[in-house]
């Protein structure tokens, strides 16, 4: 179950150390080596351990996100939805080591660069607007604004849409993020969208973002 669900050897063993043991530093992420070179039999405990999951889960992160990207992207690789994305993936890989508790959340955090095609909800699409801004003016903001960035990194990216929610002055930023994150995703829980964005390249971006317009108004430019 726990390799199924991603938690890491290290990680494991390291939390069934602390179960009846602790360092003489009192800290409590360290490494195999560092157990032994630390061992002492007066340091265990004699009261009844509990095993935490939440705890676990706490420290499977803290793992995670002391990884370098290479070593987090092949830890994580059978737990991908699919082969391929190398490129979107390495963007992503800073952003999903601080969200990941265990490694089979990946699957459903990166989803969207593993499909062509988004089953998308145009309700939902339509309730991310508000009067101000619906959602439809929004995705062909983002569709105008971002066609113009070039290169399409995650940093321009971040300043051009920056720049188009000052110059419009969007009070509720929302309105204008949230329809462009569940038009690329079709959800509206995922990573940060910037680098959302910049993983699915600009073609993919705008044939999303087309999508949604066309799904919110159908035949209406």
């Amino acid at each position: 179950w726990f390799v199924e669900e991603g938690f890491l050897p290290e990680v494991l063993l390291n939390y069934l150390a602390l179960m009846g043991w602790s360092m003489p530093d009192e800290r409590e992420i360290f490494s195999y080596q560092e157990m032994v070179e630390n061992f002492n039999w007066s340091r265990f405990s004699t009261g009844g351990p509990v095993f935490d999951v939440t705890k676990l889960e706490w420290m499977n992160n803290q793992y995670l996100q002391r990884m370098s990207d290479d070593e987090f992207l092949a830890r994580i690789d059978s737990f991908l939805p699919g082969p391929g994305q190398r490129d979107g993936m390495r963007v992503m890989a800073p952003h999903l080591k601080e969200r990941l508790h265990r490694l089979c959340e990946v699957r459903e955090q990166v989803e969207f660069l593993f499909t062509d095609e988004l089953d998308l909800d145009r309700d939902l699409l339509v309730k991310q607007g508000n009067e101000a801004l619906p959602a439809v003016e929004a995705l062909r903001m983002a569709e105008t604004v971002l066609r113009e960035v070039d290169p399409y990194s995650e940093s321009n990216i971040n300043r051009a849409l920056a720049e188009a929610v000052n110059a419009r002055n969007i009070a509720k930023k929302g309105a204008f993020y949230m329809p462009i994150r569940v038009a690329i995703s079709a959800r509206t829980r995922t990573p940060p969208l910037t680098p959302m964005l910049a993983a699915l390249g600009k073609e993919r971006t705008l044939r999303r973002l087309r999508d949604a317009i066309d799904l919110i108004s159908p035949g209406l430019a």
